[in-house]
C-alpha cells in the first residue's frame, strides 16, 4: 500500500477504462495527496485530520476498506501527527494496531500527561482559522464536526467523543480524551482559556427521558480521578451530555454538575455555523485577534457565555 501501490495502480489503467473499483483507489490517492501537501507545510494536525475525515470518517470510503486498509490508514494518519502531537498520535497508532496485527504496536502509556491553561482563546481560534486555505473550507470542517454531535442512537458515540474533542481544541481550549488513552477519566476534558476545567461524559445514544443515577455515578467517578490527578484547588465543572435536563426522583446531582441537554446542543450548533458564516467574505488571515474575539462573544462561544448559555442545572 502507500506510493508503490497507487503508482503501479495508475500506470496500469486505461484513461477510458476506469472501473469503480480503480475510481476509488485514485480518489483515495488524491486524498492522501492533500494530506501529504499539509504534512510538508508542517500543518501536522490538519494532515491527520484529513485522513481521518474523508477517509475514516467518510461512509462511503470506511465502507470499502477492509481491516488492514483502516488500520493502515489509523496508522498513516498517527504519522502525520507525530510531529504536531505526540499523545494523540500514540492514540491513533494504538487503534491501528487494534484494528489489524500487522500494525506497529505502541507501547501503552500509563502515565497521564496534565493540560493546562492554553492561552488567549481569541488567538488560539484565529491561529486554528488560518491554518485552512479559503473560509469555506472552515465551514466544511464545522460541518463534519457538527454532523455527528447530535444525541441519536444512531450516531456511533465514538464519533461523538472523538468531534467534541476536537470542537474543544477548534474554540481555543486544551481539550483530551482521558478514558479513551488511558482507560480511566471521563469521556472528555477540556481546559478552558481561564484554568476552567470541564469534566465531560457523553450520552449521546441514551433513549431515556431522564438522566439515571448510573449517569450521575459515572460523572461522579470522573470528578474523583480528576481530583485525584489536578487536586482539588482548580476550578471544574462536572458535564453530562445528554438530551433530558431533569433526572429521576431518586437521582441526586453533586454539586458542580451540569447538563449540556438537546437544546443547549441545538443553540450551540447553531451559534457555530453563524460564527463561520460571520468570516466567509475575507481571507482567513485577514482577521485580528480583536475581531475574533468580538465574534467569539457575539455568538455565545467565550468561556463564560459557554458556561451561562449552554450548561444547564440539572433538575428533579
Amino acid at each position: 500500500m502507500g506510493k508503490l501501490l497507487h503508482k503501479e495502480m495508475i500506470m496500469n489503467v486505461e484513461p477510458e477504462v476506469i472501473s469503480d473499483v480503480q475510481k476509488r483507489k485514485l480518489e483515495l490517492a488524491e486524498i492522501e495527496k492533500e494530506a501529504k501537501d499539509y504534512f510538508n507545510k508542517r500543518n501536522y494536525n490538519k494532515a491527520s485530520e484529513v485522513i481521518l475525515s474523508k477517509i475514516i470518517d467518510n461512509e462511503d470510503n470506511s465502507e470499502e476498506l477492509n481491516e488492514r486498509e483502516k488500520a493502515w490508514y489509523f496508522q498513516l494518519a498517527a504519522h502525520f501527527l507525530y510531529l504536531g502531537d505526540k499523545s494523540k498520535s500514540n492514540d491513533l497508532q494504538i487503534k491501528a494496531a487494534s484494528i489489524h496485527n500487522g500494525m506497529f504496536h505502541p507501547p501503552h502509556s500509563s502515565e497521564y500527561t496534565k493540560i493546562a491553561n492554553p492561552g488567549i482563546q481569541a488567538a488560539n481560534v484565529r491561529k486554528n482559522i488560518t491554518e485552512f486555505s479559503r473560509p469555506q473550507d472552515v465551514s466544511v470542517y464545522i460541518e463534519d464536526i457538527l454532523k455527528c454531535l447530535q444525541y441519536n442512537p444512531d450516531i456511533d458515540s465514538d464519533k461523538f467523543e472523538d468531534k467534541l474533542d476536537i470542537l474543544g481544541n477548534f474554540l481555543g481550549f486544551y481539550s483530551q480524551r482521558p478514558e479513551e488513552e488511558l482507560g480511566d477519566g471521563p469521556d472528555v476534558l477540556w481546559c478552558m482559556s481561564n484554568n476552567l476545567y470541564l469534566i465531560m461524559e457523553a450520552k449521546s445514544q441514551a433513549t431515556h427521558d431522564k438522566i439515571t443515577q448510573e449517569n450521575i455515578e459515572q460523572i461522579l467517578h470522573s470528578k474523583e480521578w480528576f481530583v485525584e490527578q489536578y487536586g482539588d484547588n482548580v476550578e471544574y465543572l462536572c458535564v453530562t451530555l445528554q438530551s433530558p435536563a431533569r433526572t429521576y426522583d431518586n437521582v441526586h446531582p453533586g454539586k458542580n454538575t451540569y447538563v449540556l441537554d438537546g437544546d443547549s446542543l441545538s443553540n450551540l450548533k447553531n451559534n457555530l455555523r453563524n460564527f463561520v458564516g460571520a468570516i466567509q467574505n475575507e481571507p482567513v488571515n485577514s482577521y485580528t485577534t480583536k475581531e475574533i474575539a468580538k465574534l467569539l462573544r457575539t455568538y455565545n462561544l467565550t468561556v463564560d457565555l459557554f458556561k451561562q448559555k449552554y450548561l444547564k442545572n440539572i433538575r428533579t
